[in-house]
């Protein structure tokens, strides 16, 4: 009886020991197999990859050819037959009675070399006045096309955050994009619109370039309504990588395009002071309670250093003057517009001219569109309504002391003139922004216009997108009311 219990019991222990091996073998298998696929996967990826990138590459070569066959052809063409006509005339017997027409022809051949190295590499954007050339460039592309093209800068617009190789490669981007809706689009109308971000959106600078053209189906961002690959798209995607951009591509058939770019601002300001002080501040405001209330709001926080504060405008520059004569003025200034029967506004002239390196951030309760306006106009680098929390005013502080504007969200909208906003539009834009801000419903404006459901999104994205809104709510909230 004990042997073939003794017998059962090492059966068993062989049976375990077989299953345990075989377990192994099959996890073995699996993980090798997962490897293997995995390995499989990524081979065909870079693969992919490497082919995409030798096309892209060879489209590039391509270009550098076409590009430098061009400048020859241009200067064999122009440059080098003026010069050769104008050897011809200086030859002649009566050179000297010829002298004026060749100082024509030579000064429109040294017009003909600027443009063609303006053309090669503007030199505005070396010198990071992005802005600027954009508007150059729109107003080029309008002069030789029938094409309308609008260009809109909001106000306070801030790009010299960006590098010059930043800028550069943004500019490259845009002229891309221009450059398709010229070749491609059959558009009518095009648009390109700077603002930076607003509300909850990151920091940083937001191009937008529109057209009404026949669109196309961005499979990929790089397929065009002919089948072949759109290397320009690939490249501008390509540029944007380089810098840290973010490049998005809207379009549809019949509907038009709409290209966004999104270049983050990365620069972190530090702001700093002797004496172990970040932020030294003075407060001009009337009301002796809210004047005690902002500066005990402030001293609260860490680094905050109060360098005085005052009731009227005669006792303000009094003590700013007293402390410009010990280099102890104060980095920013919270300044209230009306100060009992004074004007906040004559004092803030006067601090620009005696005292331009004070930073001036109104602090006011009336807040209504020409108000801030005009504080804005006279040297004011920040508005902040007195409704706001206070966190409101502590962000405001830190952007303006940062170097840049700053205007309090909710306050934004009503500086955008009607005209402004509506020029970074197309007109099937226009018109359903219109209808929205009368409080149509989508079936209702889809109906009015005449287009269909899928189209009229399309269209509510990039009016989305360029007011920085997520839905008709924040549009009427933001504009229309």
């Amino acid at each position: 009886m004990m042997d073939k219990t003794q017998e059962i019991a090492e059966l068993e222990s062989i049976l375990h020991n077989y299953t345990v091996f075989f377990l192994v073998i099959d996890v073995l298998f699996f993980a090798l197999l997962f490897c293997a696929v995995i390995f499989l996967i990524k081979f065909i990826k870079d693969k992919k990859n490497l082919h995409a990138s030798n096309e892209y590459i060879s489209y590039t070569i391509r270009g550098q050819e076409e590009e430098r066959s061009r400048i020859a052809r241009e200067l064999h063409d122009t440059v080098a037959q003026d010069l050769r006509y104008c050897k011809s005339l200086s030859e002649k017997d009566n050179a000297k009675e010829l002298l004026p027409q060749i100082s024509s022809i030579l000064g429109a051949t040294i017009q003909q070399v600027r443009a063609m190295s303006y053309n090669l590499v503007p030199p505005d954007i070396t010198q990071n006045d992005l802005a600027a050339n954009l508007m150059s460039l729109c107003a080029e592309c309008a002069e030789k096309s029938g094409i309308e093209f609008r260009f809109t800068l909001i106000d306070g617009t801030d790009t010299s955050f960006l590098t010059a190789d930043e800028g550069l490669n943004l500019y490259r981007i845009v002229q891309e994009a221009l450059t398709n809706i010229l070749k491609h689009a059959e558009a009518s109308e095009a648009t390109v619109m700077l603002r930076n971000g607003s509300g909850s959106e990151e920091d940083g600078l937001y191009i937008f370039i529109t057209d009404d053209g026949k669109g196309f189906e961005p499979k990929s961002n790089i397929l065009l309504a002919t089948g072949q690959k759109h290397f320009g798209l690939s490249g501008m995607e390509r540029r944007a990588a380089l810098i840290g951009a973010k490049i998005t591509i809207n379009s549809a058939k019949g509907d038009g395009t709409q290209i966004s770019i999104m270049k983050k601002n990365s620069a972190i300001h530090k702001v700093s002071r002797g004496g172990g002080y970040m932020v030294s501040f003075f407060v001009i405001e009337d009301h002796s309670l809210t004047n005690l209330g902002i500066r005990q709001l402030l001293m609260e926080q860490s680094g905050f250093e109060c360098m005085g504060f005052a009731f009227k405008t005669d006792e303000a520059m009094q003590k700013l003057s007293e402390l410009s004569e010990t280099n102890k003025l104060p980095q920013i200034l919270i300044l209230d517009l009306f100060l009992g029967e004074e004007s906040g506004i004559d004092i803030m002239r006067e601090v620009c001219k005696k005292f331009p390196s004070i930073k001036i951030l109104v602090y006011s309760m009336f807040a209504k569109p020409g108000i801030v306006s005009i504080a804005l106009e006279n040297g004011a680098k920040g508005f902040v309504s007195k409704s706001a929390p206070e966190p409101e005013l502590l962000n405001a502080i830190k952007i303006v002391l940062g170097g840049e504007s700053y205007v309090q969200q909710n306050l934004v909208p009503s500086l955008f003139t009607y005209r402004t906003m509506l020029d970074s539009f197309t007109k099937q834009e226009q018109n359903i922004f219109k209808l929205i801000l009368e409080r149509k419903s989508k079936s209702q404006i889809a109906d009015e216009l005449n287009i269909v459901s899928r189209s009229l999104e399309n269209y509510l994205s990039r009016i989305y997108s360029k007011t920085g809104c997520n839905g008709h709510e924040e549009l009427i909230r933001r504009f229309g009311e």
